[in-house]
């Protein structure tokens, strides 16, 4: 079983809470990002905008090697200092205003995308009786380097979804 062999393989959407209005002192953006870790996409933002990176909250990082899209506030910069930025592999999508920053509050949880691939029989028969329970409950986020430090964590993963069976069974 392999996991993570390219970007596209790991796509993750934050899903948020967040009141948008007409005004207000921050911008909010969808940030969309591939091979860029949080921080450094958004000291790249910054910096091409020539604004302070202090000026720019979010609810979470997210992984580099992966699609992801999430929010962001930017404190009192007008959207149409974004407009011209050219940044490769990042996008910039403006959602509106708002009277507060984005904060680890505001973030309810992440939707992914996750494409397995090279399954042998044996993985698929785990996960295809885990499937049901995963699509009802969900599945905690135990991969990346926010959760390990690096390494195969998909080995990780792996593990874990054979526990989960023997612990039914």
């Amino acid at each position: 079983m392999k996991i993570k062999q390219i970007p596209e393989d790991f796509i993750v959407n934050e899903i948020i809470k967040l009141k948008t209005s007409d005004s207000g002192d921050y911008t909010y953006f969808w940030l969309t990002k591939k091979n860029w870790t949080t921080l450094r996409a958004i000291v790249e933002i910054a910096s091409r905008a020539h604004v302070s990176f202090k000026r720019f909250k979010f609810a979470g990082t997210k992984d580099k090697f992966a699609v992801t899209k999430q929010t962001v506030s930017a404190f009192k910069i007008p959207p149409e200092d974004f407009e011209n930025l050219k940044i490769k592999d990042i996008e910039i999508e403006i959602i509106g205003f708002g009277k507060e920053a984005i904060s680890l509050g505001t973030l309810t949880g992440n939707n992914f995308e996750i494409t397995i691939r090279d399954l042998k029989k044996s993985d698929f028969e785990i996960l295809k009786k885990n499937a049901a329970n995963i699509r009802k409950k969900g599945c905690l986020n135990y991969f990346g380097q926010q959760r390990f430090g690096g390494g195969n964590t998909a080995l990780i993963g792996k593990e874990i979804i054979k526990i989960r069976r023997i612990s039914r069974s």
